[in-house]
C-alpha cells in the first residue's frame, strides 16, 4: 500500500520535519496541502511538489486519492481536525501533544477506532534510539528497581510580540497553555513510554520572568506503577539551557543528557557504560515509516492514541493540582 497523504498546515514544523519525512519515507506520497494562509500553501505545495493546492481542509478531505493526513496545526485544533480526518475515512498523525485535554484526546481515540481509521501522534522522541536501548536497559534489570526519574529542560523564549500570529505558543486559545503543554509534553511521554501511566500528580506552575499570561515554568511530581517517582520541571524563563533524562534504581543510574543528543551512560557498582546513539537528524522519518508499515500490516503502531493520551492525563492533572493546590489521583 502507498500511502498517500494530504497535509493540514503548512507551518515551520510541517515544512522542517513532516512533510520532508513523508517525502523521503518508502511507500509515502505527498498529494495535497492546505491551510489558512492561502499563499503559503501554494508556497510550500509547489516547493515540495504537491499535487493539490486546497483553499479548505474540507476541499483537501474530498480528495479521494488522499488516504492519510498529516495533521500540523496548534493544539487547539487537533481534536476538531482528527475527528473531521476520521469521519472522511482518512487515517491521521497528528503533531503533539495530542489535544489540550486527556477528554480531547479520548474523542480522538473513539472516532477514529469507530471509523476504522488509523489515530498515531508523532511524539518522536520515542523512536530516539538512546530511548529504545533505556527500555531495554530497564527490562534487564540492568540498574535494578527503578525508584527515581528526573527530567529537566530549561530555556529562554520570551517573544517580544507574545500575540503576534507566530507565537502561538504563547497563547492559550492556541497553544492550550505555556511550557508545559509544549516542551513539557514531549518528556512526559518519555516518562509514560519507560514508567506507564502516572498514578498521582502534584504540580506547581507560574509565569516568573516573560511577558505572556501561560506559565514561563512548571514543575511536576508524578508517582508511577511500584512506587516510581519522577520530578519534571520545565522553563522558558532562564537563559541557561538544559535537556536533561536520568534514571535511578537500587543498583545505579541511566543519565541520557542532553536528551536530544547521542551519549548515554549507565553507572552501576562495576563501572560506567557509555554508548553513543544518534538520533535521525529528520526526527519525524521514523514516524512516517511507522505508520507506513503498520497501514501495510508489518509492525505495530510504536505512538497510537492510547499511547499519546497518558501525557495528557499527567497534564491535565498538573493543571488542575497547581490550580486547586493538592495532589490529583488520576489511578488508585
Amino acid at each position: 500500500m502507498i500511502v498517500k497523504w494530504g497535509v493540514i498546515g503548512c507551518g515551520d514544523i510541517a515544512q522542517r520535519m513532516g512533510i520532508p519525512a513523508i517525502l523521503q519515507a518508502p511507500r509515502s506520497e505527498l498529494v495535497a496541502v492546505a491551510d489558512t494562509n492561502a499563499a503559503r500553501a501554494a508556497e510550500v505545495g509547489a516547493r515540495f511538489g504537491a499535487n493539490h493546492v486546497c483553499s479548505s481542509v474540507e476541499e483537501l478531505l474530498r480528495d479521494e486519492e488522499v488516504n492519510a493526513v498529516y495533521i500540523a496545526v496548534p493544539p487547539t485544533a487537533h481534536r476538531d481536525l482528527t475527528v473531521q480526518c476520521a469521519l472522511a475515512g482518512k487515517h491521521v498523525l497528528c503533531e503533539k501533544p495530542m489535544a489540550v485535554t486527556a477528554a480531547e484526546c479520548a474523542d480522538m481515540i473513539h472516532t477514529c477506532s469507530a471509523r476504522r481509521v488509523l489515530l498515531a501522534i508523532a511524539y518522536y522522541r520515542r523512536f530516539y534510539p538512546k530511548v529504545l536501548k533505556i527500555r531495554e536497559l530497564l527490562q534487564a534489570g540492568r540498574i535494578g528497581q527503578v525508584v527515581f526519574a528526573r527530567i529537566q529542560f530549561t530555556m529562554w523564549y520570551n517573544p517580544v510580540d507574545p500575540a503576534a500570529g507566530k507565537e502561538w505558543r504563547t497563547q492559550k486559545a492556541a497553544g492550550g497553555g505555556g511550557c508545559l503543554v509544549d516542551l513539557g509534553s514531549h518528556r512526559l511521554d518519555i516518562l509514560a513510554a519507560l514508567l506507564g501511566d502516572a498514578c498521582r500528580v502534584s504540580a506547581s506552575l507560574g509565569t516568573t520572568a516573560c511577558n505572556y499570561a501561560v506559565e514561563d515554568c512548571a514543575y511536576v511530581l508524578a508517582e508511577f506503577p511500584g512506587g516510581v517517582r519522577a520530578f519534571a520541571s520545565f522553563n522558558w524563563n532562564t537563559r541557561a539551557q538544559t535537556d536533561e533524562l536520568e534514571l535511578y534504581g537500587t543498583e545505579g543510574r541511566i543519565i541520557a543528557s542532553p536528551l536530544d543528543q547521542a551519549s548515554l551512560h549507565v553507572h552501576t557498582p562495576a563501572g560506567i557504560q557509555s554508548w553513543e546513539l544518534p538520533r535521525n537528524e529528520l526526527t519525524h522519518l521514523p514516524v512516517v515509516e511507522n505508520v507506513v508499515r503498520n497501514l501495510n500490516g508489518e509492525e505495530s503502531l510504536r505512538v497510537p492514541g492510547e499511547e499519546a493520551i497518558k501525557a495528557s492525563r499527567v497534564i491535565d492533572a498538573a493543571y488542575r493540582s497547581a490550580r486547586e493546590g493538592c495532589a490529583v489521583t488520576l489511578f488508585p
